[in-house]
């Protein structure tokens, strides 16, 4: 939510930083960085470490409670400010039929305050929050649940994800994971996670009739027939699965160029 929706991740770090470095915390950025898709719980954990590394002894709950009350102040004095193109993209869903779901770390009480003053609350068919679930990003408890309450499988779902966190979570859950990063650029550990990166909401809404479109029904057994000439002459660069069991090749969709075929169809 934060990232994708939302510049909170910017407001956030300011916040942590004016509270934590008076304190005597040091690499406070470093810190927040950590945290961003996590839950309080998960916050408090990252923390807790590097005040153990540090050697610092100071509440998590006091630096907590008032980079809370300095996130508030920001928010009531500034607004809090919408990332480009969010109303369009959510529009643009809406108008296509594409159910959506909210699936994010912060407090339930948070979210809904922050889609209700945007006015985007509507645009969410399940929302489903960080205290709703056991285990918080990067877990995939969370993705797991949005899917259940939308009533789609995993993996014809997609999660747009601006956070490290937040993108281990969609992977692990298996959905198809869109990345548009905010506050930390993709690593090559994350870019393995990822099946499409956009730096904006606008470039990933070019790219969703795309990415949307429905995939074309696998091929029947007789569609999927193929001799060894054809074999021999498809591309060196084809792919080509064998099912040894004569059952239908499992995910050969997923691979460009791919041609599903069984020992059974080969012949001799």
């Amino acid at each position: 939510l934060d990232g994708v929706l939302f510049d909170t991740e910017r407001m956030y770090m300011e916040c942590w930083r004016e509270a934590a470095e008076p304190k005597g915390l040091k690499n406070v950025d470093e810190i927040s960085k950590a945290c961003i898709g996590r839950t309080l719980q998960g916050t408090k954990e990252v923390f807790e470490a590097a005040k153990a590394a540090q050697g610092m002894d100071v509440s998590f709950e006091e630096l907590h409670e008032d980079c809370s009350r300095r996130f508030k102040e920001k928010e009531e004095r500034e607004g809090l400010p919408e990332k480009p193109g969010v109303h369009e993209i959510l529009e643009y869903l809406k108008q296509n039929g594409i159910p959506v779901a909210l699936a994010s770390s912060t407090r339930k009480a948070a979210v809904m305050e922050h889609l209700d003053r945007a006015g985007i609350t509507a645009y969410f068919e399940r929302i489903v929050c960080g205290d709703m679930v056991e285990n918080g990003k990067p877990a995939p408890d969370i993705y797991v649940k949005a899917c259940q309450e939308l009533g789609v499988a995993p993996e014809q779902a997609m999660a747009v994800e601006d956070s490290f966190n937040g993108i281990r979570s969609a992977h692990a859950a298996g959905l198809y994971t869109v990345m548009v990063p905010d506050q930390l650029p993709p690593t090559e550990e994350i870019l393995t996670m990822v099946d499409q990166k956009c730096d904006s909401l606008m470039e990933l809404q070019k790219k969703l009739p795309e990415l949307l479109a429905a995939p074309s029904e696998k091929p029947s057994e007789e569609s999927c027939e193929i001799t060894w000439e054809q074999v021999q002459a498809l591309a060196p660069d084809s792919y080509i699965l064998v099912d040894t069991r004569g059952d239908e090749a499992v995910n050969y969709g997923k691979i460009p160029g791919a041609v599903a075929i069984s020992e059974c169809e080969l012949g001799d």
